[in-house]
């Protein structure tokens, strides 16, 4: 079996961003991930974070959008 690449979402990822899709901005302590991971999909530019009324939150980018809709 193919490796899957790293622009290729894994089943983790697009759960993930599934989460916060067409939510806005969503409140770190609301995603049970750990700092590694979102490090991860920061890093591909797939999430963005921001500090939104005092709290730190993340939201999808489109091109995390792109990444999800994508092949398997």
């Amino acid at each position: 079996m193919a490796r899957r690449g790293p622009e290729i979402p894994n089943h983790h990822e697009r759960q993930f961003m599934q989460q916060l899709e067409g939510a806005g901005w969503v409140r770190a302590f609301k995603m049970h991930s750990t700092t590694r991971f979102i490090e991860k999909l920061l890093t591909k530019g797939w999430i963005e974070k921001s500090v939104v009324e005092g709290h730190l939150s993340y939201r999808i980018t489109g091109q995390g959008l792109a990444a999800k809709k994508g092949r398997i």
